[in-house]
């Protein structure tokens, strides 16, 4: 497109440098001076003509862009709408794992059997019903999407088999969880990073942070639960 907007410009530029000239060659090779004014004439108004399709078509590329520029911003505010509501039942699976782990670890008694379905990962519904639209986003916002859908999901999987009881919710089945948790909070920290990366949180009586510096240290402290040494 942009090659054949510069060639449209020379032929316009063309035709507006052969009708100057025309007006001089005329005259020198003595021309009928109503012949050389309606050939010189006939070239600027084609230049003329060629110069507005070329400044109209400039312009509605520019709207088209700013429409375009919009529609992106509309889809990932929608998108960072919805990760603030993922973020709360991903920060409450991470407290709820990291104790039963610490609790299994020390010793103490926990369920075989436990229903998570209270901490499961929250649904993206909207995101989920514009798949189309997000096409339209850069290819490493719509990656960090991918990752953090795709790992919410196996996460939820996850749980609803320990739900179920078809995985006892002992210590192994549980350091497993913690590490699925922990990469559901580093992905979505990312996608934080790509659609709202200046969203702050409060915590209870602590200042408020960064949402995704916060999920880096929760996710940081859950590396660490898993690998003391």
């Amino acid at each position: 497109m942009f090659k054949e907007m510069r060639q449209a410009w020379v032929v316009a530029i063309l035709l507006a440098a052969l009708g100057l000239a025309g007006l001089g060659i005329g005259n020198w090779l003595g021309w009928d001076d109503g012949f050389v004014g309606a050939w010189s004439g006939s070239l600027f108004g084609a230049a003329a003509v060629l110069v507005g399709v070329l400044v109209d078509h400039g312009i509605q590329r520019e709207r088209e862009a700013l429409l375009a520029s919009e529609r992106v911003q509309n889809i990932k505010s929608l998108i960072a709408a919805e990760l603030m509501n993922v973020l709360p039942g991903a920060i409450d699976a991470n407290e709820f794992v990291r104790a039963a782990l610490e609790t299994l670890r020390a010793g103490g008694p926990v369920p075989e059997k436990e229903d998570l379905s209270g901490i499961m990962p929250r649904p993206m519904p909207v995101t989920d019903s514009i798949t189309i639209d997000l096409l339209s986003l850069p290819s490493a916002d719509i990656r960090s999407l991918m990752l953090l859908r795709g790992n919410l999901a196996t996460t939820a999987r996850t749980m609803s088999e320990f739900t179920a009881g078809k995985r006892m919710f002992r210590l192994l089945g549980v350091t497993a969880l913690m590490g699925a948790v922990i990469q559901d909070l580093r992905h979505l920290a990312l996608a934080f990073r790509h659609f709202d990366p200046d969203r702050q949180v409060k915590l209870s009586d602590d200042p408020a942070t960064l949402v995704t510096v916060l999920l880096n240290e929760l996710a940081d402290q859950g590396e660490r639960l898993l690998n003391p040494n």
